[in-house]
Parts: C-alpha cells; sequence; structure tokens
C-alpha cells in the first residue's frame, strides 16, 4: 500500500470484514461438540451424516457474509464519511475471503492427531498468500491485496479439505459447495458493478433483497434448512409471549 490512506481504507475494510470469521468462531463453538461426538460414535453412515450437518453451518456462515458483503455500502455510509467510502468494496472483496475460512475450522486434522499437518498446511498457506497478494497489491494497490487474498485464501481451503478427505472420507456434496461459492462470487461482482456504474440506489437494494431471496430458495429447494420449521417456531414463540 503506497500512503497511509490506502493503508486506513484497507484498515476499516478488514475490522468490518472480519466480522464474518467472528460470526463463524460463533458457528464453530456452535457445532464442534456435535462434531466431536458424531466423530466418536462413528458408523457406516457417518460419511453421509456428517457432512450433512455441517453444511447446515456453512450455509448460515456463508448467507452472513452474503449480507455482509451486499450491505457494506449501508453500513459504512452511515458511520463513516465520504472520503472511506473507497473502504465498500473492499470490504466486500475481502468478506469472500473471510468465507473460504470455515471449512479450515472444522477440526477434522486435528481429531486424527495430525498436528504436523496442521503446521505444515500453516505454512504452506503462508508462503501462498504472500506469492499472490504481494505482486497483485505491488501492481493493482488496495484492489489488488483484496483480489489477492480471496484468491490465496480460496487455493488454501480446496488443500486443506483436499488433505482432510485423503485422511477421512467424507460424502460432501461438492454441487452444493460450488455453486454457492459461485453465488456469492458473482454476486458480490454484480453489486459491485452496480455501485461503480452508480446505478439508482433503490434498483441497487431491489438487487440486493432479489439475490438474497434466491440463495435462500436454493437452499431450501435442496432441504438443506427447513426454514418452514424455524418461521414456525419462531410464531410459536411469539405467540406464547402474547399469551402471557
Amino acid at each position: 500500500l503506497k500512503d497511509q490512506g490506502s493503508l486506513g481504507v484497507y484498515d476499516i475494510s478488514y475490522k468490518i470484514s472480519s466480522q464474518c470469521y467472528s460470526f463463524c468462531n460463533v458457528l464453530n463453538n456452535t457445532f464442534v461438540p456435535d462434531f466431536y461426538i458424531r466423530l466418536n460414535n462413528w458408523t457406516e453412515n457417518s460419511k453421509k451424516e456428517l457432512p450433512e450437518f455441517l453444511l447446515k453451518y456453512f450455509i448460515t456462515y456463508l448467507f452472513y457474509c452474503i449480507c455482509l458483503s451486499f450491505f457494506s455500502y449501508e453500513i459504512i455510509s452511515l458511520v463513516l464519511s465520504q472520503e472511506f467510502h473507497f473502504a465498500i468494496n473492499v470490504t466486500s472483496i475481502l468478506c469472500i475471503f473471510f468465507s473460504f475460512y470455515f471449512f479450515q475450522t472444522v477440526p477434522v486434522l486435528v481429531h486424527l492427531g495430525k498436528s504436523l499437518t496442521v503446521s505444515k498446511l500453516t505454512v504452506l498457506f503462508f508462503i501462498i498468500s504472500i506469492i499472490i497478494a504481494f505482486p497483485a497489491t505491488y501492481f493493482f494497490g488496495i484492489y489488488g491485496l483484496a483480489i489477492g487474498l480471496a484468491i490465496s485464501n480460496l487455493i488454501s481451503a480446496i488443500i486443506h479439505l483436499n488433505t482432510c478427505q485423503k485422511n477421512l472420507e467424507l460424502e460432501w456434496d461438492f454441487k452444493l459447495i460450488i455453486t454457492s461459492y459461485l453465488f456469492l462470487i458473482l454476486s458480490t461482482c454484480l453489486i459491485i458493478i452496480l455501485r461503480e456504474i452508480e446505478l439508482v440506489y433503490f434498483i441497487r437494494l431491489v438487487t440486493k433483497f432479489s439475490l438474497l431471496a434466491v440463495f435462500v430458495f436454493y437452499v431450501h429447494h435442496n432441504q438443506i434448512i427447513d426454514f418452514k420449521y424455524y418461521v414456525n417456531h419462531v410464531l410459536k414463540k411469539i405467540k406464547i409471549i402474547k399469551d402471557d
């Protein structure tokens, strides 16, 4: 980064987008106990049941990343002055970067006692990020840094998941995972383009909610999360509160 202004913009973007990682840690603390229980009570069906269990948390995490990416304009515009609005698109790109962390937080290798493998992967991921992010930053500035980090973390996530599969083969729905990530990347690019051409804000807002609706429909259609159950549960709770 060539000046303090760019460094300040990146710092703001990173702090906002890092809320994705904070949310990932929250989810991690939620599912890890059940994750270990399912591994300790391993059966032949666990190869399919364990990924199905984790996919619910993956989709929840990705939905959070999508929302933060889409509404970075609203968040930054409300709390920061015009001079920091350059951070809006950088924040959206960094949300993609953080979205690839989910599978790296699933402690498959830790459970298998592969601590040396984890250490080797950590060093490898650091080298990959340096190789990609440094030249990208040099030639393209702050946008290059954000995109470089996102690409390096995507490569790291693929390597980590592949390593986990070699040590403990699970029947992941890779079609759903790839489709979900493609949706995040392409929809974020679309939102950034709409911002850059300064399309009417109302149309941009409608586009965001429409894309979110498409994602929710896709998740519900693939029966990853039963939204009907949760809606009925909330309505039931509201009714109980009203009755009291």
